[in-house]
């Protein structure tokens, strides 16, 4: 494949592996319904909830409160059938459109007459007289069924859901009439409707005369935030007292089952409909608080306090705030609510047409949810920069939440925290493998330059990243070495002895490259390559490379007696200098590369270097690195030349750290400016007076002969430029 489209694809493999990873373990994981999960889908729900501002019906239910008050007046609980009797029969003649009883009536009243009578017999032998009683008070059950025989009241019995093995043998009321409506390619909504394992209901003398609802609610970290209005045994389906009570007051004996393709999605009782989730559980949307529906006690009710004008036309819910009965409930809003409150809250709703659940193909949209921020979160944490991917993955998160918010004004629960959690776990995904890939870089930077450049410099190569391997075009400083006569040395020395010689001579001179922060580039044979000023900008990089190669001459002359006396030679070498713009980068084949510069003054540095031997100079540097080095060291000129393969004419020199010799320099530059002048005849006297200089013997030899012949036959057009035709 081309290298051009390798790095892509691979990106594009590690986003798609990183979105099926993500997506799939929180797909697996809310399927899975985790505890935690479920606490976070809660937090969600009830920040929209307490947040969301809910209608109220006009002339809603209300709750009759057996509260403390009542409870000092008539007793606990449970009081004579005839008051329960009576409370409900000033209801109703109050006007109020039906009465639910959230309460149980699973036991025979032991204050009537006929069963305290059988308690004294039993206990005393004691018969009380009830010839003067009305037959029927003599019987609180009795008394208290016809009280509510024909009238609009609503029983409440338990269901339970778990930890049976069917439904035991009872004496069970009436189930509801049912009426599916079953949309196009759905399966019957009664397929979700959870199947009961028991049934605790009232006493059989009172559901012949009175249907009975359900008091169950779904507690989850137990808060109600959803009531099952229906539950079933095999084909029967019973209501749960909310429904019930008001299919009561609306006269209705049947519910309408709406059902979409893979579950329940509204139940309707006459004209209201009422949203519910696919197992027709109900999410009541809570007024507020405790008691933000209306209260009336029932002692109040019972003595007349309360006035027709405030029961007409209600639905009253007879229930208990003292806490001794145990019938409280946590809500998202507080933590003791009533239940029959929670049962009217329902009524609230569906009379007002507020209702929220999870939206139908729930399933479906959470998985592209889930799969599209794995995609998303893989995508941005693993290509942009840590600022970006910040900034967006926020955004997503602004969306996401935003976009819950929303739809649950529209009546729909979707939760964000499945999305959020893919986003976030891809994204943590795309870390890991950038940070695997930084390590990666970071060593593949360390092999690249960790035998060129000391090791700070490497470190803070690391920390700036790989733009170093990628190439650039800088002006570097390049320096070419070379040991003099090594081809007649090394016939002198056994493989064993080059090797050794070599490796003495080399780890001082490239200490000294290391130690004036320049980059080792390679060693070719003899020879030595190094720069400056990449990968890391070095400042005065002509003069960094100057003083490392006078240090270099300095450290060879204390080397050269002791590689006398070990292998017999005298070591010598040649430094060429020069700085311009290069090409700087790791290159290559694939399999191997190597940082180094490229370009026509890489070549001309190595042209210097050739030079040295010609002008009897250790180091000879061009133009460029004079001028930069002009006020550090002592610059002999040496010649205008042009070597080969360049065109353009090049001042060299040769630097020392002081001037070697004062008197030297004056005639040696009087001699120059001849020879450049043209004047070869006295420029050849000038430079033969030079002899008394040792350091000039080899280059006064050389321009000597070149005056010698030039004079003999002088050049066309000389502008004072040598130029060579070898390297």
């Amino acid at each position: 494949m081309d290298p051009d489209l390798k790095k892509p694809v691979r990106t594009a493999l590690v986003i798609l592996a990183l979105t099926i990873i993500a997506g799939t373990a929180v797909s697996l994981l809310f399927a899975a319904r985790p505890r935690i999960a479920e606490r976070l889908n809660n937090i969600v729900y009830d920040a929209w909830l307490l947040n969301t501002e809910t209608k109220a019906a006009e002339r809603g239910p209300a709750v009759i409160d057996v509260d403390e008050a009542s409870l000092n007046k008539i007793g606990q609980l449970p009081w004579p059938r005839t008051v329960l009797a009576e409370l409900v029969e000033i209801l109703l003649n109050s006007g109020a459109s039906a009465v639910g009883l959230d309460t149980w009536l699973t036991e025979p009243d032991r204050s009537s007459p006929i069963a305290v009578d059988s308690q004294l017999e039993r206990t005393f032998g004691i018969n009380l007289d009830f010839s003067r009683i009305p037959p029927a008070a003599l019987d609180n059950d009795r008394y208290f069924r016809d009280s509510i025989k024909d009238k609009p009241v609503a029983l409440g019995g338990l269901a339970s859901f778990a930890g049976g093995d069917g439904m035991p043998e009872r004496d069970l009321p009436a189930p509801a009439k049912i009426i599916d409506e079953i949309g196009p390619g759905a399966p019957s909504p009664r397929a979700r409707i959870p199947e009961m394992t028991d049934l605790i209901p009232p006493l059989p003398i009172f559901t012949r005369v009175a249907p009975m609802g359900l008091l169950n609610v779904s507690l989850s970290d137990g808060v109600v935030r959803a009531m099952p209005l229906l539950a079933k045994n095999g084909d029967d389906i019973y209501p749960g007292l909310s429904l019930l009570t008001l299919m009561t007051a609306l006269g209705e004996d049947t519910i309408r089952l709406e059902s979409r393709e893979d579950g329940l999605e509204a139940i309707r009782i006459g004209p209201y409909r009422a949203g519910v989730d696919k197992d027709g559980s109900f999410r009541p949307q809570y007024l507020g608080p405790a008691r933000s529906l209306p209260y009336f006690s029932a002692i109040d009710v019972l003595e007349g306090r309360v006035g027709r004008d405030e029961l007409e036309g209600r639905l009253l819910f007879i229930g208990s705030s003292a806490h001794s009965l145990l019938n409280l409930r946590s809500t998202p809003y507080d933590s003791a609510t009533p239940g029959a409150e929670i049962h009217a809250t329902i009524v609230d709703n569906i009379l007002a047409g507020e209702s929220v659940r999870a939206p139908h193909h729930d399933w479906g949209i959470r998985l592209f949810a889930i799969y599209f921020s794995a995609a998303l979160g893989a995508t941005i944490f693993l290509l942009l920069s840590p600022l970006a991917y910040a900034a967006i993955s926020c955004a997503a998160l602004a969306v996401y939440i935003g976009g819950s918010w929303i739809l649950f004004q529209y009546g729909l629960f979707v939760s964000p925290i499945s999305s959020a959690m893919a986003l976030l776990l891809a994204g943590a995904g795309a870390l890991l493998v950038r940070y695997k890939r930084e390590l990666s870089e970071k060593r593949k930077i360390r092999r690249a330059f960790g035998q060129y450049v000391s090791p700070e410099v490497v470190s803070q190569i690391v920390s700036e990243g790989d733009r170093f391997l990628k190439g650039e075009h800088k002006e570097v400083t390049i320096m070419f070495t070379d040991a003099r006569d090594f081809t007649a040395i090394s016939e002198k020395l056994s493989p064993g002895q080059l090797v050794r010689l070599l490796n003495c001579y080399f780890t001082p001179m490239t200490a000294r490259v290391i130690a004036r922060h320049g980059t080792l580039d390679k060693f070719i044979g003899d020879a030595l390559m190094a720069f400056w000023n990449a990968p890391l900008n070095v400042p005065d990089h002509p003069r960094e490379a100057t003083r490392a190669a006078l240090e270099m001459q300095t450290a060879l002359a204390g080397l050269r007696p002791a590689l006398a006396a070990e292998f017999g030679i005298d070591m010598r070498m040649g430094i060429g200098i020069h700085s311009g713009w290069a090409h700087v980068g790791n290159m290559g084949s694939r399999d191997l590369l190597d940082y180094t510069c490229v370009g026509e003054n890489v070549n001309l540095a190595s042209r210097l270097e050739g030079l040295c031997k010609r002008y009897g100079m250790e180091i000879v540097v061009s133009e460029t690195v004079r001028r930069a080095g002009d006020d550090a060291f002592f610059f002999l000129p040496l010649d205008q030349i042009r070597v080969k393969g360049s065109a353009k004419p090049l001042r060299v020199y040769s630097p020392f750290a002081a001037a070697p010799d004062p008197d030297m320099e004056k005639p040696w530059n009087e001699a120059l400016t001849a020879y450049f002048a043209g004047d070869f005849a006295r420029a050849r006297d000038l430079f033969g007076a030079l002899d008394k200089y040792p350091l000039l013997r080899i280059a006064r030899r050389l321009f000597a002969d070149r005056c010698e012949k030039m004079a003999a036959s002088p050049a066309r057009n000389w502008d004072g430029v040598w130029t060579y035709t070898d390297k």
